[in-house]
């Protein structure tokens, strides 16, 4: 099974985030933030191409 590399201090702040639902709430905003420019811009670029 493939699993994600994080440091020691990379898990502790997933599973502190994933503790209560306000500050997961906040990571998977900051995780859509941080992924959706890239993802509009390659889905952008394969359809250009198609």
């Amino acid at each position: 099974m493939i699993r994600p590399r994080f440091s020691d201090a990379g898990w502790k702040t997933v599973r502190s985030a994933l503790d209560s639902w306000p500050r997961t709430l906040r990571l998977a905003v900051i995780m859509l933030v941080a992924f959706t420019p890239p993802v509009a811009l390659a889905w952008l670029a394969v359809e250009r191409f198609m």
